[in-house]
């Protein structure tokens, strides 16, 4: 979502902050890659498909879902891409990637390069510390939807990322302040480019075990839109 922020408003990310990377395209999309919705009620767990929608409606972005098969993971991305590079005649995507993950090359590049698709990603290597002032500076209001352990517990799922919340993940060891390897997930309830403020109603704490980690996450059951700029919610 901050990509996406800096691309709309390119003068002030390039004379305020410096930001010089970003792509002279329009952005009209917002496009997701995941499982197959016909196996699974909602693939993400950090991500709720009805909220993902909400918000690309709000920023005025028309929401495309990119359905990869079970077992075809790189040709599935690399399908999907080539085809909504021809179905829509999108000529480059922006991704909010900010580092390597694990040493491994960025994946959407990777994939886009195979079928000749560009990549942008002004957020690569920035300060993480920096970047998150930046965001709650710029009027973001972000949600933990899903924490791992060791490094979190329970009690930050569904809680707001507020300056005091950054200082207390400043103290936590060997966790990457912006979560890039997958220590945490967010979402972007309201933001400048929002034209109204999202709410999560009903919204159920989860928990489950992987590869020895602890996951806690919102089972989200209702999307409120058209809420009022700066009061954006989850009930839990």
């Amino acid at each position: 979502m901050f990509a996406y922020y800096l691309t709309k408003h390119r003068a002030r990310a390039k004379e305020i902050y410096q930001f010089s990377s970003l792509p002279e395209e329009n952005i009209l999309y917002a496009v997701s890659f995941g499982p197959c919705v016909r196996h699974h009620v909602n693939p993400f767990k950090a991500h709720n498909l009805h909220v993902i929608k909400a918000i690309s409606k709000s920023v005025g972005l028309q929401y495309i879902y990119c359905e990869i098969p079970d077992r075809q993971y790189e040709k599935g991305y690399e399908d999907s891409i080539l085809s909504i590079k021809k179905a829509y005649g999108i000529e480059s995507l922006v991704t909010g990637d900010i580092d390597l993950v694990n040493g491994y090359p960025n994946y959407i590049s990777e994939r886009s390069k195979q079928v000749g698709m560009k990549v942008h990603l002004p957020l690569w290597n920035i300060d993480r510390d920096h970047f998150i002032r930046i965001l709650l500076e710029e009027g973001f209001y972000v949600y933990f939807t899903l924490v791992k352990s060791p490094w979190f517990d329970v009690s930050w799922v569904g809680q707001r990322l507020t300056y005091a919340k950054l200082d207390e993940m400043k103290t936590i060891p060997n966790l990457d302040l912006c979560g890039e390897n997958g220590e945490y997930h967010t979402m972007v309830l309201d933001s400048p480019d929002f034209v109204c403020a999202l709410g999560l109603k009903g919204s159920v704490k989860e928990e489950k075990k992987n590869c020895g980690q602890m996951w806690w996450y919102l089972d989200i059951t209702d999307v409120i839109e058209e809420i009022p700029k700066g009061n954006s919610f989850i009930e839990i």
